[in-house]
């Protein structure tokens, strides 16, 4: 595990030990050329699991452009030493010249490999597509896409655009805060923009994503969303799509499969003009879904996930702080999470179920704080194995989203809260938090909280406790 550099104005092909430019072929400096690093065959030096690639950009207002052909991405990353391709904003190369945006051009399909995470920010890593034809565009596969921008234009009549969302069964990718630019002639089920593949339950979160439709020409039925044979699950958590049309121009939600059971959800969001809609066969489609079942007086339930399990029962002595049951009650009431075994990252993390908080107070800029209790058993959790993405409405009006995680892996923020207790059976427990900054919160407007769990446990004994209220200070 290293920090690895990539700088394609480079005359000379380095080992990507360093940023700077290597003085000749194969000496101490930055690789040139990005394609070929994700290739796995940068030509000089290695690329190994869990190491961090840092991609220099371009002078601010500026930008540089690599050409792919169809490109199959093998780094060999894996689950345990996932690898970050991490978009300079002027924080390594610091003259001036690595703040602009990097555009990855590709007249082929781009089929990234598992555990590999594009890291932009500000949107300075573009992937830009613009043939007469396409039938995949990109395939993504379990991993986090942080501040990417996709734009896609197709122009032959005969084909639409998808980009494929898991080539793993169980799959979970992750995009905050990224831009689609979506372009093309005519759209229908077997050309939807998002397809997630047809494996067993595939699932992908978007966060704060914007999709522009200023570039689509799409007559009725322009789909969003393509088939999953078993149980695919899409949120869209204060999302937004622009430039759309009349409500009948554009079907939102064509998400079927043979074997049921697939939902899509939509928090906080602001669909503009398009018609949410079933696209038929055997479909469960779910808006705003509804997290907490009400099985009995304590609203005890259970979310079971490939990648672990939130719970909540009554009469279990579980830590509590501040939360109080959905049911009107003063009951005190935290959620145990079990974090499935060894197979957890930053970009397949455990998500628990989303919760909203209504802020009636006047108008001004808080502090946001959840807290969780850790069994001892997992040491210090860092802030990218447990974090927050929040997304709230500021006094313009306008859809703000805001994270805790640190791609860094700082360590999370040790809390002096009030716990009911900090063991749990035999087992002990340490209080940490997450804080993050809202600014302009408007009054009387609804805060939608995300939050995931990224780090395994060892044992069948390794539990977390959050409490599923946000504190506002």
């Amino acid at each position: 595990m290293a920090n690895k550099y990539v700088d394609i104005g480079a005359t000379y092909n380095g080992d990507g030990t360093t940023s700077a430019q290597a003085a000749s072929a194969g000496a101490a400096g930055a690789w040139n050329n990005l394609r070929n690093v994700c290739l796995g065959t940068p030509g000089y030096g290695t690329l190994a699991a869990g190491d961090k690639v840092y991609v220099r950009t371009a002078a601010a207002g500026t930008g540089k452009i690599e050409t792919w052909a169809a490109t199959t991405v093998a780094t060999g990353a894996t689950s345990a030493s996932p690898i970050d391709l991490i978009f300079d904003n002027g924080t390594v190369w610091n003259d001036g010249n690595s703040s602009g945006v990097f555009t990855v051009t590709h007249t082929g399909a781009i089929i990234w490999d598992d555990y590999v995470n594009v890291i932009g920010t500000n949107f300075n890593i573009k992937f830009y597509y613009n043939q007469a034809n396409s039938a995949s565009i990109m395939t993504f596969a379990n991993a986090r896409y942080d501040k990417v921008s996709f734009a896609t234009y197709v122009s032959n009549t005969a084909y639409g655009q998808f980009y494929s969302l898991h080539s793993a069964q169980q799959g979970h990718n992750l995009f905050n805060d990224c831009k689609w630019d979506v372009g093309c002639a005519f759209q229908n089920t077997a050309y939807p923009i998002l397809k997630p593949g047809s494996n067993y339950g595939p699932m992908s979160t978007f966060n704060g994503c914007i999709f522009n439709l200023a570039n689509a020409t799409a007559t009725a039925g322009f789909y969003w969303i393509g088939e999953c044979v078993y149980g695919g699950n899409i949120n869209f958590n204060g999302c937004k799509w622009t430039n759309t049309r009349v409500s009948s121009d554009y079907l939102l939600g064509a998400i079927t499969g043979a074997g049921g059971g697939n939902t899509m959800n939509f928090n906080q969001c602001d669909t503009g003009n398009l018609y949410l809609t079933p696209g038929g066969g055997y479909t469960n489609l779910g808006v705003q879904k509804t997290i907490i079942t009400q099985k009995n007086a304590t609203h005890d339930f259970i979310q079971i996930l490939g990648v672990g399990s939130v719970e909540w029962k009554g009469g279990q002595n579980y830590p509590t702080l501040n939360a109080t049951l959905p049911n009107g009650s003063s009951t005190y009431w935290s959620w145990k999470i079990y974090p499935a075994y060894n197979i957890l990252t930053a970009g397949y993390p455990l998500p628990l179920p989303i919760f909203n908080k209504y802020f009636t107070q006047t108008s001004a800029t808080k502090t946001a704080t959840l807290e969780f209790l850790v069994n001892n058993a997992f040491g210090t959790p860092t802030k990218r194995q447990v974090w927050a993405e929040i997304s709230y409405i500021d006094t313009d009006g306008n859809i703000q989203n805001v994270s805790t995680f640190d791609i860094e892996a700082a360590n999370c923020d040790t809390s002096t809260a009030g716990w009911s207790s900090t063991t749990y059976g035999a087992l002990s427990y340490s209080k940490f938090e997450l804080s993050v900054t809202l600014t302009n919160l408007k009054q009387y407007s609804n805060i939608v909280v995300n939050i995931y769990v990224a780090i395994p446990s060892t044992s069948a004994n390794d539990f977390f406790f959050f409490d599923p209220e946000l504190t506002l200070s």
